[in-house]
């Protein structure tokens, strides 16, 4: 379609070369007449060949969508299974390393803490008895029941400690309604939150399978970063996860959410690590593009944003680039 196109232009300006020659010879012919109109068509014949040139987009740009994210972000998880007792964090709030993020509550950690502190003063009370009646065999035995019950109160005492939830360094918290996860009870090993640094960010990339080998020719390049109401970002494209998964990069792209990617509801066999209700209708590629500490601080975690390899260009640039990289081609082959 685009060689019959250029083949359709060149025609074009050769009949209008053609005219302008024939318009020339017999000019003195010619009235005032036509000589207006001849300029009033050449002017639109002119105006039309520069708006195709410089405002028509290319129709062969490349396009993704991305999510600005925090690189790295920081899991915060429950070191001991309770019940939410309080939130002390709201999301986007800087804390620092250290500082109380949550407290949980486990009435059944605390009631079995209590008949092991009663145990152990029994063996302590059983251990002075033997003593006293000299009952070697019976004091050992007990001195080992009593060891058994002293790591088991530091156990639980340090599954006690492990309720109150610290931020293991600084940052900024990232999760959605914090508040209303009071009350809720969560595993060992549950994800409560996440933190992030404003200075360290990244722009995670979801790339189809038909445009993957064009964003591989852009690896270690500057590629072109889209953001509503945000001046042209240009960051560095380092990687593409060697492997497609219907895993989407980030909720937010997806359909539900405000996003453009298509998706279908999980069918209820699939084993994935996300835990969304839907999955992406055909597999993509995660790509991962590179923030500066400026352009990290200029820039929010969950702004959506479009990637484009030679993106929004006219058909004249678009020209332009495929004669110079062709011309470059072959001067470096010569």
């Amino acid at each position: 379609g685009i060689i019959l196109s250029t083949l359709a232009v060149a025609l074009w300006i050769s009949a209008a070369v053609r005219q302008f020659v024939r318009f020339s010879r017999c000019a003195t012919a010619r009235s005032q007449a036509s000589w207006r109109r001849f300029s009033v068509v050449s002017a639109a014949g002119l105006t039309v060949g520069v708006v195709l040139l410089l405002a028509v987009p290319w129709p062969g740009a490349v396009t993704a969508p991305a999510i600005v994210g925090y690189a790295p972000r920081t899991i915060v998880r429950t070191a001991s299974a309770g019940f939410i007792k309080v939130v002390h964090v709201k999301a986007g709030e800087a804390v620092g390393p250290g500082q109380i993020l949550a407290e949980l509550t486990n009435p059944e950690l605390e009631f079995d803490l209590a008949e092991v502190k009663i145990q152990i003063a029994e063996s302590r009370i059983n251990l002075r008895l033997h003593e006293l009646k000299r009952e070697m065999a019976q004091r050992q035995a007990e001195e080992e029941n009593l060891q058994t019950l002293l790591d088991k109160r530091k156990e639980m005492q340090e599954e006690l400690q492990g309720l109150t939830i610290r931020a293991p360094r600084a940052g900024k918290i990232v999760g959605r309604l914090l508040e209303s996860r009071e009350g809720v009870y969560l595993a060992k090993g549950s994800v409560l939150l996440s933190l992030g640094d404003e200075a360290s960010k990244e722009v995670r990339v979801s790339i189809s399978q038909s445009d993957v080998a064009d964003f591989r020719r852009h690896l270690g390049r500057d590629v072109r970063l889209y953001l509503p109401h945000v001046p042209l970002v240009r960051c560095g494209f380092s990687k593409i996860e060697p492997r497609a998964t219907v895993v989407p990069a980030d909720a937010t792209l997806c359909v539900p959410h405000g996003g453009t990617l298509a998706v279908r509801d999980k069918p209820e066999s699939s084993e994935s690590e996300s835990k969304l209700a839907f999955e992406l209708l055909s597999p993509r590629f995660t790509g991962i593009m590179t923030l500066n500490s400026a352009q990290s601080t200029s820039l929010h975690a969950g702004q959506r944003a479009l990637v484009a390899l030679r993106p929004f260009e006219s058909v004249g640039r678009h020209l332009y680039g495929t004669v110079c990289d062709w011309a470059a081609v072959r001067l470096h082959r010569d």
